[in-house]
């Protein structure tokens, strides 16, 4: 018996030492039947508290997940009722990656149901902690309640949640942007992958400088994430509608901009690690028309990497219609975009210039890092019916262009500007082929016009232009250029500091035609240097006539010369022809030089002209000579005085010596001391003004030999001797010359001998009675002579002829009166149509021809 008892009371005090020593005991069989590094628990506490239940006051289990401790826990066969649970999120650690399996839930096993009355949750990423309560209201079905309201549901191969999406604590999760969140979402997981269907209503705000903009979207979104290929897919039920303020943009701009707009997604949205993509994203306007459409596009996360095909349409009332249609690609520091773009506009009016049914189609290439370095390629092509700005015209302009450009994103974004003109950071390479059917500016008119040519700037901002301008015809209402073909280089630099440059161009013209002149074959050849100021020399040549331009620019003055070398006066006939058909060169050179500042317009001329011939309605010149000094102004003309000669003119009376003294007084110009012999005598003239309004010229006549001028009239059998002088008052007029009570005078005794003159034997024997008479004047001797000249403007000269003298064979006194009329043009005329002078022509143009 007592061995018994003994027996017993080991057993009870095993029980009572196993009881004391639970704690470490659990502990130990814990540590010894769950796997290392799995799961630890410790700080374990616990006691029965019934028969068939045990009160765990507290228990400590470490993963490498997370931390947890249970309070106050009540574990029976039927419920485990924890009152309070803590639970650490730990930072992941990288493990190998097993292949997801199916899930199998051992959920066949009795259990008890689980209730936990308040679990917190927090560490990364939760921004605070969250804190639910959990309650098992059947085998296996959840529901959650506190910062998170959810349903959970367990079956052998899938876990199921209806989750709600509202809450503030669902707030402190999401971006700041999003702004409202409500609905409800459906998620499904079988081990190998996450469904999830929602019902969502969302608000987002955007906000970029002053951008402003929100995006909502109410509507269905359905998902699913397979963890075997670690991929899902998003698909959008509702498109998403947005509005904007567009306040960062030009009022001009942000007009046509659409503030309401929606974002389609027709297709689903495919997500893994690594990327995401989507068959077609659509943006359209809701206010504006305008369309965008993207398709193909994915993103690469892991560099990232983005890439897919583009179209955008817009349509305005003002700007016209639109298209852009291309390909891009982009990852971090390169960005590559082509396609092209088309638009059409009827009517487009920008900053004055209004352009009619205008057409544009280029092809485009963009590629490289919008950080440092941008190439741009475009190959545009414009087309307008009418092009038109304040004083200009343009029918049927067409232009192609051909660019190849660099940015250089840092430069451009400092604004620097070289020069205060470019911006800094740009080069690029254009090559532009144009053509303007019709063009009229103010009163010049341009027809079937082309330009090309080609831009080049360098990244070191050395520059290279090369242009070609032609067309078949330039008109204004004075003059018209036919055949214009003009090419012009400019190379130089825009670097910092002092810009210089080098031009060089050619300028053809088949025809210039003038008012009054014609200019044929006109060539230019400019070359020029700019630094500070333009210096440019022009070779011209106009149909043999060769000239040298040379000037220099700047802000202060503008100097140039005109320098024409000596050439012969004959190569200046056709340009005479035009303006002085009568006028024929013959002989004799001509040069000239022209000095001033076209800014001031105030010149100084150098000119002159040597053993100038020529013949005019049949006046033949020889060995012309004038050396002309003047100053040029815009008011008036300072010639200062110089010797014209002529050696000798001949217009049925030939004039020897010829010289007088050309100058200007008071911004006249005048001839003065005109000096000339003629019938060996001199003709004196003081002052001829050179000016188209009335004037009075006395001519003063010195020692004219009588049988001189008796012998050019051919009147024979009459013999006249003496000498006579005289002055006759010139009124020179635009409607010709006239002479006013002139009066001449014998200066010594002079001679009249008539005989065997057919008109006075005439006379004689008609009637008789005269012949004693008329035989006085057979031979007389002149004393006295006067006579008064009077000649009109159509040539008709009248003297009243005053004789007194003596017939010393009869000594008989002689009083004789006699008026004479002769229309002295014609007179002249016939004279120069005499053998002498025809023979003098002749020679003349003989001459010429050679």
């Amino acid at each position: 018996m007592k061995k018994w008892l003994w027996s017993l009371v080991l057993i009870l005090s095993v029980l009572v030492g196993v009881y004391l020593a639970r704690v470490p005991l659990s502990l130990w069989a814990i540590k010894h039947f769950m796997p290392d590094n799995e799961v630890q628990i410790s700080c374990l506490d616990w006691r029965l508290s019934g028969f068939n239940r045990i009160h765990i006051t507290k228990a400590c289990v470490q993963t490498e997940t997370f931390n947890a401790q249970l309070f106050d826990a009540q574990l029976s066969m039927q419920q485990v009722n924890i009152e309070k649970a803590d639970i650490q999120l730990l930072p992941p650690k990288k493990l190998d990656a097993a292949q997801p399996q199916r899930l199998a839930l051992p959920l066949d096993i009795a259990r008890p149901k689980i209730r936990v009355a308040k679990l917190s949750i927090f560490g990364e990423p939760l921004p605070k902690p969250l804190i639910v309560s959990i309650s098992e209201t059947e085998l296996n079905q959840f529901v959650v309640s506190g910062d998170i309201v959810a349903e959970v549901t367990l079956q052998p191969e899938r876990i199921a949640a209806n989750v709600e999406l509202s809450g503030e604590y669902l707030r402190t999760l999401l971006p700041p942007q999003i702004q409202a969140l409500s609905g409800a979402s459906q998620l499904v997981f079988n081990g190998v992958a996450l469904d999830a269907e929602m019902e969502l209503e969302t608000l987002l705000a955007l906000e970029q400088a002053e951008c402003k903009g929100s995006a909502a979207y109410i509507g269905a979104v359905s998902g699913r994430y397979d963890l075997t290929s670690q991929q899902g897919k998003i698909a959008l039920a509702e498109p998403i509608s947005a509005k904007s303020t567009l306040d960062c943009f030009d009022s001009e701009y942000r007009k046509l901009l659409p503030s309401t707009w929606q974002l389609r997604l027709p297709s689903e949205i495919i997500i893994s690690a690594k990327a995401a993509s989507t068959g077609s994203l659509e943006v359209i306007g809701e206010d504006k028309s305008l369309q965008l459409e993207v398709n193909e596009l994915a993103v690469d996360l892991t560099e990232p990497f983005v890439n897919g095909d583009i179209r955008l349409e817009f349509a305005d009332e003002k700007w016209g219609a639109h298209t852009l249609a291309g390909a891009f690609s982009a990852r971090p520091n390169f960005v590559d975009m082509s396609g092209e773009i088309t638009s059409d506009l009827q009517k487009l009016t920008l900053q004055g210039v209004i352009a009619e049914n205008l057409e544009l189609n280029s092809r485009f290439k963009i590629s490289g890092d919008p950080t440092e370095l941008i190439k741009v390629e475009a190959q545009p092509t414009i087309f307008s019916t009418q092009l038109s700005t304040s004083g200009l015209m343009i029918d049927n302009p067409s232009l192609k262009l051909d660019l190849h450009a660099q940015l250089d994103v840092p430069k451009l974004k400092s604004e620097h500007r070289l020069h205060r003109v470019l911006p800094e950071g740009m080069s690029f390479a254009i090559t532009l082929d144009s053509t303007l059917q019709n063009l009229n500016v103010e009163n010049v008119t341009a027809e079937q016009s082309t330009l090309s040519g080609r831009v080049v700037l360098e990244p070191t901002h050395d520059f290279d232009i090369n242009l070609n301008l032609m067309s078949a015809q330039i008109q204004q209402q004075n003059y018209k250029l036919n055949e214009l073909v003009q090419t012009l280089r400019w190379q130089g630099s825009v670097a910092t500091g002092e810009i210089f440059s080098t031009l060089s161009g050619n300028t053809k013209v088949a025809e210039v035609n003038l008012a009054d002149l014609n200019l044929k074959n006109v060539s230019i050849e400019s070359k020029g240097q700019q630094s500070r100021g333009l210096m440019a020399s022009h070779v011209i040549n106009i149909d043999g006539v060769k000239a040298l331009f040379e000037h220099q620019y700047s802000n202060l003055k503008h100097p140039a010369q005109l320098h024409v070398p000596t050439q012969q006066l004959t190569q200046l006939q056709p340009y005479i022809d035009a303006l002085l058909p009568e006028l024929k060169m013959t002989n004799g050179n001509f040069y000239a030089v022209l000095e001033g500042d076209l800014s001031t317009r105030i010149f100084t001329l150098d000119s002159g002209i040597q053993n100038g011939s020529a013949l005019f309605n049949e006046r033949l010149i020889q060995n012309a000579a004038v050396d002309v000094s003047a100053q040029l102004g815009s008011a008036n003309i300072q010639l200062k005085p110089t010797t014209l000669s002529v050696e000798e003119l001949r217009a049925g009376v030939i004039v020897q010596a010829i010289q007088a003294q050309l100058l200007s007084e008071a911004g006249i110009v005048k001839l003065k001391d005109i000096g000339a012999q003629v019938f060996a005598g001199s003709i004196n003239i003081e002052e001829v003004k050179l000016i188209p309004t009335p004037q009075e010229v006395q001519v003063s006549l010195d020692k004219l030999s009588l049988d001189l001028i008796a012998a050019s009239g051919h009147d024979a059998g009459v013999e006249l001797r003496g000498l006579i002088s005289g002055k006759l008052p010139v009124q020179v007029s635009s409607s010709g010359v006239r002479i006013d009570s002139g009066h001449i005078h014998n200066v010594s005794e002079g001679l009249l001998k008539v005989e065997n003159n057919a008109s006075i034997n005439a006379l004689k024997a008609q009637q008789p009675s005269l012949q004693t008479v008329i035989g006085v004047l057979d031979e007389l001797t002149i004393e006295q002579l006067n006579s008064g000249v009077n000649l009109s403007e159509d040539g008709w000269l009248d003297l009243d002829v005053k004789i007194t003298g003596i017939n010393k064979r009869q000594q008989q006194p002689v009083n004789f009166n006699y008026t004479h009329s002769e229309n002295v043009f014609t007179l002249l005329r016939a004279l120069r149509l005499s053998d002498e002078i025809t023979r003098e022509v002749e020679n003349a143009l003989n001459k010429e021809e050679r």
